[in-house]
């Protein structure tokens, strides 16, 4: 997900989108480690989209 995309979205649907991907997060980590997935890109894209969202969370409480 672009930053752009997220700058256009509402703080709500932020949130929201926040506890999915960390729920995704926590479930494709204990596949990874219980050896049922071998997409471990699919993390990393995850931590970085997660990583976004907070950021723009944070930025918009500042303002």
């Amino acid at each position: 997900m672009k930053f752009k995309e997220i700058t256009t979205k509402p703080e709500a649907e932020l949130k929201k989108m926040l506890e999915e991907m960390r729920n995704e997060a926590y479930v494709l980590k204990m596949k990874i480690s219980l050896g049922e997935s071998k997409t471990t890109h699919k993390l990393k894209i995850l931590k970085k989209d997660i990583a976004r969202i907070m950021t723009k969370l944070s930025n918009s409480n500042k303002v």
